[in-house]
């Protein structure tokens, strides 16, 4: 009877956590659009390029921002593909990345109730676990982000579960789990490529058990996919390495002209993985606190002593080493871009950790309360980091839709409603390409093939942007002046006309707070002079403009054409 009210106890608490989390979102959406003229805003730009290549797959079978040609622009293929699928029953519609975020945000917290159940964590531990996941992650401003994150995260928490499982039995695996780990395996890296770094470690694990063929199982099912997507870009004339994280690379540099080694980039790769690392954990302290706690409870000698199966003893290992891999090679970004999976994973595995700890605690101990204040005292700790930065990162959240709002949905709107299926140059090609089908030429290589290359071989200047502009007949251009100067020089056209700025005011997301519009000859900056005055009139007031005439506004080298 008793285990029956604590069941009972448990789900109602569960319950109560999902309620919460949907109430915060629903709370999300009225604060943000009171501020965006009551329009659903992400708080990323690139949230619109899933959008757009998902709407674009739908309408015109064309995987690519715009109808016109294939672009693999997208960071997440199964998330554009899983938008895809839900907008043929419901169309393009803006708000299905939010709604689909805290969908998983949801399953999330399902997942990490029935590891805790599994594992026999205390009721009232289970329930403070799972209000820090919803608090700590948080789903809210995932789900504000607009992007693949919710899913990466209950993707990997399911991964982690499942190959702490197989690990424990040995060989006496079944044949079910053994289908949905190699299924997880082929998926996660289609949504995120940091979900390598958690399937090496378990395809390691394996290895060391002497289990070859699963190994190269897992390690076949993690790559395939993503080779055979590469092999279809390859084919239409785009890198095999994806492109998201081929224009991150130093050696594509825009500011890197001439000749570079890669001792220009940093002295060693040991010294760049080192920086990474110290950066990471000044931004975000509470991972490798939780990394720490960890990998303490599962190196105790006693541990195993503890009544345990083993795979709570490796859920948690899973998760220290994840924790520590995604500290020394990955990023830890603005409102939890390239973290977030860690979050669920750490909080559950914190619990199951707490729990066999605290009996071997005692034991060592002469007060036995000393062993739970201890182990308690750790947890609220980083409780209280995972609570301050989701709290600042809902403020930012907000802020950021703001800034979306102001920059480059106006943007989407003014191509839209002037320059509609004509040519138009960008930086910055995710709200655009989502409103309007216009035939956007990337200057960022996200979306162009011939940038990117020319970026990779450093040849990227005007010569390259004015063969581009005049082959697909550009009229116009809107972009980051900032992200076209070389030694304080324009490196855009001389013939360009810059004819007006917007300017935002309390930036966080986008990367300036000022917007160039550029006219390709003196005729189209006439006429784009035009449409601009004409579009002013719907311009939010926070939005700046600055004007200007012929040949203002515009620092040029003294010999503009000559090659950089």
């Amino acid at each position: 009877m008793r285990k029956g009210r604590s069941m009972n106890t448990q789900d109602r608490i569960l319950a109560g956590v999902m309620v919460l989390l949907w109430l915060l979102a629903l709370a999300a959406i009225w604060v943000t659009s009171r501020q965006t003229d009551g329009i659903l805003v992400y708080g990323l730009d690139d949230a619109y390029i899933h959008m757009a290549i998902a709407k674009n797959l739908v309408h015109h079978a064309v995987f690519g921002i715009t109808p016109y040609a294939f672009t693999p622009s997208s960071s997440s293929v199964f998330w554009t593909l899983l938008l895809a699928v839900f907008s043929i029953p419901f169309g393009p519609w803006e708000s299905l990345p939010f709604v689909l975020n805290v969908l998983f945000g949801t399953l999330t917290i399902i997942l990490s109730s029935h590891i805790l159940r599994r594992e026999k964590v205390p009721v009232p531990l289970t329930g403070a676990a799972l209000i820090l996941i919803v608090a700590g992650t948080p789903f809210v401003v995932l789900a504000r982000g607009g992007m693949e994150h919710s899913l990466h995260a209950v993707l990997l928490l399911l991964f982690a579960w499942k190959s702490a499982e197989l690990l424990a039995r040995g060989p006496a695996h079944g044949r079910r789990q053994l289908l949905i780990l190699l299924g997880l395996a082929a998926l996660m890296p289609l949504v995120r490529l940091e979900s390598y770094a958690l399937i090496f470690l378990v395809g390691g694990w394996l290895f060391l058990q002497g289990r070859w063929r699963l190994t190269v199982a897992l390690a076949a099912c993690s790559v395939v996919p993503l080779v055979v997507f590469q092999l279809v870009a390859f084919s239409h004339g785009w890198p095999l390495i994806p492109n998201s994280v081929l224009l991150r690379l130093p050696a594509v540099a825009i500011a890197a002209p001439g000749p570079a080694s890669l001792e220009q980039h940093g002295s060693s790769v040991f010294l760049r993985l080192w920086t990474s690392f110290l950066h990471n954990v000044q931004s975000a302290p509470e991972l490798p606190a939780g990394a720490v706690f960890l990998a303490g409870g599962v190196l105790l000698p006693q541990f195993r002593r503890a009544g345990q199966s083993g795979r709570g003893t490796i859920f948690g290992l899973l998760a220290s080493m994840a924790i520590v891999s995604h500290l020394v090679c990955g990023n830890v970004g603005h409102l939890y871009r390239y973290e977030a999976y860690l979050y669920p994973l750490m909080v559950t595995g914190l619990c199951v950790a707490g729990t066999t700890i605290v009996p071997v605690l005692r034991q060592q101990t002469r007060t036995r309360k000393a062993a739970t204040l201890g182990a308690a005292t750790v947890f609220a700790v980083i409780s209280i980091l995972l609570a301050v930065r989701g709290y600042r990162a809902a403020g930012d959240a907000v802020q950021a839709s703001v800034n979306i709002y102001e920059q480059q949905y106006q943007m989407a709107r003014f191509v839209e409603e002037k320059y509609d299926k004509e040519a138009v140059m960008l930086n910055d090609i995710g709200a655009v390409s989502f409103y309007s089908e216009a035939r956007i030429i990337d200057l960022a290589g996200l979306a162009n093939a011939e940038v990117t290359t020319a970026k990779r071989n450093r040849t990227f200047g005007p010569e390259l942007i004015r063969h581009l502009a005049g082959v697909n007949g550009v009229r116009f251009a809107v972009l980051y002046e900032e992200w076209f100067q070389r030694d304080g020089y324009s490196i855009l056209p001389a013939k360009w006309e810059k004819v007006e700025e917007w300017q935002i005011s309390h930036n966080i997301i986008c990367s300036h707070d000022r917007v160039a519009f550029f006219g390709t000859d003196s005729l189209s900056a006439c006429s784009l002079r035009r449409r601009l005055d004409q579009f002013a009139t719907s311009l939010p007031p926070t939005v700046v403009r600055r004007t200007f005439l012929h040949g203002e506004g515009v620092s040029r080298q003294p010999s503009a054409t000559a090659r950089p």
